[in-house]
């Protein structure tokens, strides 16, 4: 079936739903060699993926994701997802799950042991491998998964091969197999920001927010403007936000980069323990904002703001910070 479609998308042609299960269900058992599923996904960006071929390809790699039985309940949890950006930039998503965990707001990650949020909670934890037994008892979760899951071995691999996002890179944002109830995705392209709100609204993801900042940041920058679009209910609404529209200066990108994760982790301390305002206080308010906003623990992203203000200045968010380590440490 893969030969077939791929003469398809040479043709120009869009895949129905029935080619993409049959194309799926030949990447993800191993039938398709790692040529073909280059070819595949090359050719099919060189066309550009309908909505529909994301959507049906979502659901066909949802069958070879492990289940997990999450005990919780999904209105008081936020999927936070690719709101880091690479190794030099600081690790805002790992700060943005802190703040929410201190709101009683469980941030549910679909993670992997690569995951930069992973290692700097690894440095917080003196890099104790035992810690992976104790998921279930943090009031925010990271959830590993099996890296011999076939979809994981075929997304990464082809992923990282290809200089450019694939269709494993659109789909990756909608695999977790539990149905969370609000979700904020950082994607790395502004372009791909509305098409990412549709398959919200397409999946039933209805209280979603995604982001994007210029310079491929997946989260809202600290440096000049950020678009957002709000998939809610069976609308999409666009707007643009910037730090000075949100009551902060401009900061400069070079001043939220960091070497490495663990000189992250000291930074990320430093603010909760309010040692550091500036460009890392102003990013992780601002991006915290947009996630209690969504999830209904603030009704407008202004009153996020001020949430997340209190919640590192009374010091709230280093006590949650301190309560994790110590349930590591323990």
């Amino acid at each position: 079936m893969i030969n077939s479609a791929i003469n398809q998308l040479l043709n120009n042609k869009n895949l129905d739903e029935t080619t993409i299960y049959e194309v799926f269900e030949e990447i993800l058992s191993g039938v398709s060699d790692s040529i073909k599923t280059t070819s595949f996904v090359s050719i099919l960006k060189a066309k550009e993926e309908t909505l529909d071929e994301i959507f049906y390809s979502i659901l066909a790699s949802k069958n070879f994701i492990k289940k997990i039985n999450l005990n919780a309940n999904k209105e008081n949890l936020i999927e936070n997802i690719n709101l880091s950006y690479c190794e030099t930039i600081l690790d805002i998503s790992f700060a943005v799950d802190i703040i929410c965990a201190a709101n009683d707001l469980g941030a549910l990650k679909y993670s992997f042991d690569s995951d930069k949020s992973f290692r700097t909670l690894k440095f917080f934890c003196n890099n104790q491998e035992s810690m992976l037994e104790n998921f279930e008892r943090l009031s925010f979760a990271y959830f590993l998964l099996d890296k011999q899951e076939p979809y994981y071995k075929y997304s990464s691999q082809v992923s990282k091969r290809l200089p450019f996002e694939t269709i494993f890179s659109l789909i990756d944002n909608f695999l977790n197999p539990y149905q969370v109830g609000n979700q904020m995705i950082g994607v790395n392209k502004i372009e791909l920001v509305e098409k990412i709100a549709s398959l919200c609204l397409k999946l039933k993801n209805f209280n979603s927010l995604v982001v994007s900042a210029k310079n491929n940041l997946p989260f809202v920058s600290v440096e000049g403007d950020s678009f957002v679009a709000e998939a809610w209910k069976d609308k999409i609404f666009t707007y643009t936000l910037n730090p000075e529209l949100l009551g902060f200066k401009s900061f400069s990108i070079d001043e939220i980069k960091c070497e490495n994760p663990k000189d992250g982790a000291v930074i990320i301390e430093k603010v909760f323990e309010n040692k550091i305002k500036g460009a890392p206080y102003c990013a992780f308010i601002i991006n915290s904002a947009l996630a209690l906003y969504i999830s209904k623990k603030a009704p407008s992203i202004v009153d996020g703001i001020e949430l997340a203000k209190k919640t590192i200045d009374s010091g709230i968010a280093l006590e949650k910070l301190e309560q994790i380590k110590n349930t590591f440490l323990t």
